[in-house]
């Protein structure tokens, strides 16, 4: 998740402007990177996406609906297609709808 959302700037903003709409009094929070030299961080990474759980999902929502060229103008190395990132994004998606139930 971190790799997916944190590789565009497009994609942070999203996320942080979707907490600011769900969590109005709470801080924004960014996503962790796992550390494979310290095992704390393979607990402490989740942390933020189980916290803002809701932004997340309306996150990637968002981003299968966003067109590649507004969502991130400004990173021609992007070179993804709308119909890959759509796919990806919905099998996060999917999974993390999974993984609640």
């Amino acid at each position: 998740m971190f790799v997916f959302i944190c590789s565009s700037k497009g994609k942070v903003k999203l996320f942080e402007d979707n907490q600011t709409q769900n969590y109005l009094k709470e801080p924004v929070r960014r996503l962790k990177r796992v550390k494979t030299t310290r095992w704390m961080s393979h607990a402490s990474a989740p942390e933020v996406g189980v916290q803002k759980l809701n932004a997340l999902v309306q996150t990637l929502t968002d981003v299968t609906q966003i067109p590649l060229r507004v969502l991130n103008p400004e990173d021609p190395t992007d070179k993804v297609t709308d119909a890959e990132r759509s796919a990806a994004t919905e099998t996060f998606r999917q999974s993390v709808l999974f993984s609640l139930h």
